[in-house]
């Protein structure tokens, strides 16, 4: 299980390799997808266990085989928070950073911005699905606004269609889709976008293939306008193809929902 002691986790974390180094220090793809598992979530290991082979290949992956039995569910902010201090210790180098179902929750953000914006950070691809906490319309928005921002590299990202109350909640998603893909204000727009949730697709975009953002789709999704998740996935696939135009594609595999460029 991931230690959700923030200094004790924090000194395993940045703990010397040799050199001065710490042992995260080499590593660019990280994934702890699970070990901070919320119901409904399949556990993607649970012991923070390093080795030559993975240290040499620049990739962590936390073992399946420890703690299945667990059932306790701490939040996984105490870990953001410890990359975040990695970050500002300039042992963070992670490009790739997968933290989906690990119940992360609105008190991670402000460490979840700087590992998105800072002006050190090297993330560009972010999976952080699976975490009921991050869909609340404003913190949802946050999250993304913030990758807009020009010192943010992320170009990938992974997340939870975001939870729509009310206009408010939708005024501030979209506004920050339009931050994130305006071509005036982000220098680099997502390249792929997955949402994962539950969306009704029109006909036009059938079900596990690949289609262009073409001018058939995107009228089609403007014709089936009538609810707030309606509203938002239609402003999402203008914004895609305002930016990516010819190159804009979407699939849709349920739960997942794709914009990606060819």
């Amino acid at each position: 299980m991931l230690n959700t002691d923030g200094d004790s986790l924090f000194d395993v974390l940045s703990a010397p390799e040799g050199k001065g180094h710490s042992l995260l220090s080499s590593l660019r793809v990280l994934s702890v997808r699970g070990s901070l598992s919320v119901s409904g979530c399949k556990r993607g290991g649970t012991g923070l266990v390093l080795g030559d082979e993975a240290l040499s290949g620049e990739t962590w992956m936390l073992c399946e085989d420890f703690c299945k039995d667990t059932t306790t569910k701490p939040s996984g902010d105490v870990f953001i928070a410890c990359l975040s201090r990695l970050l500002d210790a300039s042992n963070f180098h992670i490009q790739t950073l997968d933290v989906g179902c690990c119940n992360l929750t609105e008190g991670c953000l402000p460490n979840l911005q700087r590992l998105l914006a800072a002006p050190s950070t090297t993330l560009t691809s972010l999976s952080c699905d699976r975490n009921p906490g991050l869909r609340k319309g404003t913190v949802w928005a946050n999250v993304l606004s913030t990758s807009g921002q020009a010192s943010s590299p992320l170009v990938s990202l992974c997340i939870d269609i975001p939870l729509l109350v009310t206009e408010g909640d939708l005024t501030a998603t979209v506004e920050a889709v339009a931050r994130k893909f305006s071509p005036s204000t982000c220098p680099t727009p997502l390249q792929e976008f997955t949402l994962i949730g539950s969306v009704t697709w029109p006909s036009e975009i059938p079900i596990g293939k690949k289609m262009p953002l073409s001018s058939t789709v995107l009228t089609a999704l403007a014709q089936q306008e009538s609810t707030f998740l309606d509203r938002f996935l239609s402003h999402v696939a203008l914004s895609f193809a305002g930016r990516f135009r010819k190159l804009a594609n979407v699939s849709h595999q349920p739960p997942r929902t794709v914009f990606s460029i060819r």
